[in-house]
C-alpha cells in the first residue's frame, strides 16, 4: 500500500497481503492492483461511513465491523433507528457488531441507521438493510479491498470473514503497518493515524487468521 498528499478515504480466517501505494494527490483508490494511500498535511477531513453494507450477517457466531474515515479521534457509534438481528451488538468505540445468531432468525429482514460522532461533535450518518443468511460452514474473507489511507488523517478499518467457527484471532505475518498505525489481533481493526513522515512510502503486509478450530484462509489485497 502508498501513502500520498491530499484527501483522505478511510474505509479472516487466513492470511492476508495487503499492498499500497501512497500518491502525491487525491484519494487512493484500490482496483484489486496497488492500494494507494494519500500522504499529506495534517488537515482534518470530516468523518464519513465508507461501508455500504453490513456484511456477514448469518445464523451462528457473527463478528463484523462498519468502517469510516476522517474526523478526530476517539469515534462514537451509534444506532439512531432500527436495529440490529437479534442477538448482535454493536460497540460504541470500534464500530464493530458481533454476537450469535439464532437458527429462529434466518432469512429474516433487519434495517437499521447508524450514526458515527468524532470527538468535535461532527457526525457521518447512514442506513443499513439486509437479510440474515442461514450460515456457511466454510472460513472465507468478505473484505475484498482496503479502504485508502491518508498520511496525517485517522483511520479506522475492520477486515471482515465469515464462516468456520469464530472467534477469529488475526495476526501480521510478515511486514508492517506505516508508522502510527496499529493491528488488533482479536478484532482485526487496523486503526490510527498514519505519520505524514510515511507521505510517499510503501508498505505490504500478510495478514493470518485463525478461527476456534484452527483452521486458516489466504486471501490477497494490493
Amino acid at each position: 500500500m502508498k501513502f500520498r498528499l491530499g484527501q483522505s478515504k478511510r474505509s479472516v480466517f487466513g492470511i492476508m497481503l495487503l499492498t499500497g501505494v501512497f500518491l502525491s494527490q487525491g484519494l487512493m483508490s484500490c482496483s484489486g492492483q496497488v492500494a494507494q494511500v494519500a500522504a499529506g498535511a495534517a488537515v482534518l477531513s470530516p468523518v464519513q461511513i465508507v461501508s455500504t453494507s453490513i456484511q456477514g450477517i448469518q445464523v451462528g457466531i457473527v463478528f463484523t465491523g462498519i468502517s469510516t474515515v476522517g474526523g478526530s479521534m476517539p469515534l462514537k457509534y451509534t444506532i439512531s433507528a432500527g436495529s440490529l438481528p437479534k442477538g448482535l451488538t454493536l460497540d460504541q468505540a470500534e464500530g464493530t457488531i458481533s454476537g450469535t445468531i439464532s437458527p429462529a432468525e434466518a432469512n429474516q429482514n433487519f434495517a437499521l441507521t447508524v450514526v458515527v460522532y468524532d470527538s468535535g461533535g461532527n457526525s457521518s450518518t447512514r442506513k443499513f438493510s439486509g437479510k440474515v443468511e442461514p450460515g456457511n460452514s466454510e472460513v472465507s474473507f468478505l473484505t475484498t479491498q482496503l479502504a485508502s489511507m491518508t498520511a496525517g488523517v485517522g483511520y479506522s478499518f475492520a477486515v471482515q470473514m465469515a464462516g468456520g467457527m469464530p472467534p477469529y484471532i488475526y495476526a501480521i505475518a510478515s511486514g508492517k503497518l506505516p508508522t502510527g498505525m496499529a493491528f488488533a489481533q482479536s478484532t482485526g481493526v487496523i486503526s490510527g493515524t498514519p505519520a505524514l513522515s510515511m507521505g510517499g512510502q510503501n508498505f505490504v503486509i500478510a495478514v493470518r487468521g485463525t478461527d476456534a478450530l484452527n483452521q486458516t484462509t489466504i486471501t490477497t489485497f494490493q
